[in-house]
């Protein structure tokens, strides 16, 4: 089922206002019905980066909200209305994030039940390689 235009400019709007996404400089690139990107600019005002001088950012929670955010718009971009609470989650780490580095995180709804929206998410740094994937399970709230 295709998302309506209203509800994606709602959802767009909506991710404009999102105050953690707003703190930690996260912008939603793009959003279509069960597909959204969240960019993020690997900052060290929000993360540690490494003692050896490596400008390795220790990543695991910021690239964890990138995630969450990106799999969760695209899980509220494939229903009419409402909201979708986050039931399961996880991701694996494949490489380090570098300081100033700008990462990319694409969520894209694979399967829709009466109950549970399925996403899966990648992470790609600015040279396109893998940083990051995982899945991540919603509740259908229109059968909560």
């Amino acid at each position: 089922m295709e998302t309506s235009a209203p509800r994606l400019e709602y959802l767009k709007e909506r991710f404009s206002k999102e105050p953690l996404a707003t703190k930690c400089g996260m912008t939603l690139e793009k959003l279509e019905s069960g597909f959204a990107s969240v960019t993020y600019i690997a900052d060290s005002d929000e993360c540690v980066t490494n003692d050896n001088n490596q400008n390795i950012v220790q990543g695991g929670v910021l690239i964890g909200i990138l995630a969450d955010f990106a799999a969760v718009y695209a899980a509220m971009s494939s229903i009419s209305g409402g909201h979708t609470p986050l039931m399961f989650g996880s991701f694996s780490l494949q490489r380090p994030t570098l300081e100033g580095e700008i990462v990319s995180a694409e969520a894209r709804v694979f399967n829709t039940s009466r109950q549970v929206i399925s996403v899966s998410v990648r992470i790609l740094g600015t040279n396109g390689k893998l940083k990051c994937e995982g899945a991540y399970h919603f509740s259908n709230s229109k059968h909560v």
